[in-house]
């Protein structure tokens, strides 16, 4: 081969290489733009850590997945407020950061959500005023709220019945004995039973005298 062809063919490969470097560059900077400010963006996924302004603008629908870690509720309802369009969150509470109340709107920008998960908080307690707050949700299919322990009663499971939500969860029903049960703790599926639901996933719920 001769010189003048394997220089024309380094040329070649630099400009080709070059091209493919602004290319990226300019896919990454659209990319950048449209993940909202305070945020981490990944794919179809966002984690957001800060406090948004009321001006700022709502969460692209690009976007499919929130995660909301390292805010205060406070913080945290000003995101949820531009997430119109996200159809999976969690929320992610910490020591430092703790859910400990929700107010009763928290989730009621949320018009797409269909699936939320609450991880295991701090104090293995949801936080007060979360039933009112989910049953706000309009679109709500799946609910998970990890190794959280839920008091002894069986709202919970009348609201996955009535909406069809598939709900789950890996810790149990506590405090019992005041309820006048015979143990003072119950896994899913025993609870179940004993409220007279049956809990399918991808299923309605549904009462089981109704079969």
């Amino acid at each position: 081969m001769s010189r003048m062809i394997k220089l024309a063919l380094m040329v070649m490969i630099v400009a080709v290489f070059a091209c493919s470097i602004t290319s990226g560059r300019r896919r990454m900077s659209s990319y950048q733009r449209r993940c909202q400010r305070g945020c981490y963006c990944n794919m179809d996924e966002l984690a957001c850590v800060k406090r948004m302004k009321k001006s700022a603008p709502n969460i692209q629908p690009t976007f499919i997945k929130l995660r909301v870690l390292r805010c205060t509720p406070e913080a945290a309802k000003t995101i949820l407020e531009h997430a119109p369009f996200i159809q999976e969150l969690e929320i992610v509470s910490t020591s430092k950061y703790r859910f400990s109340y929700l107010p009763i709107d928290f989730f009621e920008s949320m018009l797409s959500l269909q699936t939320l998960e609450i991880p295991t908080m701090t104090n293995k307690q949801l936080p007060n005023n979360f039933m009112p707050a989910i049953e706000r949700i309009p679109n709500l299919v799946d609910l998970d709220i990890g190794g959280n322990e839920i008091a002894c009663n069986c709202d919970y499971l009348h609201y996955a019945q009535e909406r069809g939500i598939y709900f789950h969860m890996t810790s149990t029903f506590t405090g019992c004995l005041e309820y006048g049960f015979a143990l003072d703790e119950y896994d899913l599926d025993t609870f179940s039973d004993i409220c007279g639901y049956t809990i399918v996933k991808d299923a309605e719920a549904v009462p089981e005298d109704s079969f």
